[in-house]
């Protein structure tokens, strides 16, 4: 016990020695406590300034030279308390410090028919509505797993909202389901060309996923300015 107390005030085993020498014999010159403790003369000045430092032990000066004595075991307590209230005062300024560090987003990748479903799953966790653009490529490959998918999510109360290239069969793939039931809202706008890969935007992510690529990639990015950014170029489309 007395060991592990030591170590927590970051005391190496040849301080330790040296300190519960103090304590056990009182008053010792720098000779006497190398002899003590077995520790080099030359070594020992070293330590003795640590624990000087470290408010271990105090030196006093006698008639027949210098001494040294150990600090009280109860104000070990102080000490640990006075070190606290040095860290307590510096939290908030290492909070700022840590606030203002450049943090770089987080990308995960799922490939394959099973890592897009999987990824579809997080979906499923959404805090906030969801919003994106998808391609009729997408809801093709999709097309057995999307109406499940989409009784889940509005099971679990989370709506959709999706801009579509207007298309007539996908107008009638969706036209199946009734749109308040899934909690769907889609706008069809005409597009040159159909969307290269399906986005996704909630909470502070972003998933996309290409099929264009031999294998079916998809990503889930977790970032929130990246993902506020993709909800403002969302609602500028949407509004059109």
């Amino acid at each position: 016990m007395i060991e592990k107390a030591l170590e927590s005030m970051n005391l190496s085993k040849k301080e330790q020695n040296i300190y519960l020498t103090l304590l056990r014999e009182g008053n010792l010159s720098i000779q006497d406590i190398s002899k003590n403790t077995g520790v080099n003369r030359t070594f020992c000045y070293e330590l003795m300034k640590n624990l000087l430092k470290k408010g271990m032990i105090a030196s006093t000066v006698q008639t027949k030279g210098k001494k040294y004595v150990a600090t009280q075991p109860k104000n070990l307590l102080l000490l640990i308390k006075e070190k606290e209230e040095i860290i307590k005062e510096a939290i908030p300024e290492l909070e700022e410090i840590n606030k203002s560090k450049i943090e770089l987003p987080k990308i995960e990748i799922f490939e394959g028919n099973k890592g897009i479903k999987a990824l579809m799953a997080e979906l499923l966790d959404a805090k906030e509505e969801i919003s994106g653009y998808s391609s009729k490529k997408f809801i093709e490959y999709l097309r057995h797993y999307l109406p499940n998918f989409a009784k889940e999510r509005a099971k679990r109360n989370i709506s959709i909202k999706l801009i579509l290239k207007d298309d007539k069969w996908t107008r009638d793939f969706l036209s199946k389901r009734d749109e308040k039931e899934e909690k769907r809202a889609v706008r069809f706008q005409e597009l040159k060309q159909d969307f290269e890969s399906t986005v996704y935007i909630f909470d502070k992510y972003t998933v996309i996923i290409t099929l264009s690529m031999k294998t079916p990639i998809a990503m889930l990015i977790d970032d929130v300015n990246y993902a506020n950014t993709q909800k403002l170029i969302f609602k500028n489309m949407w509004n059109k």
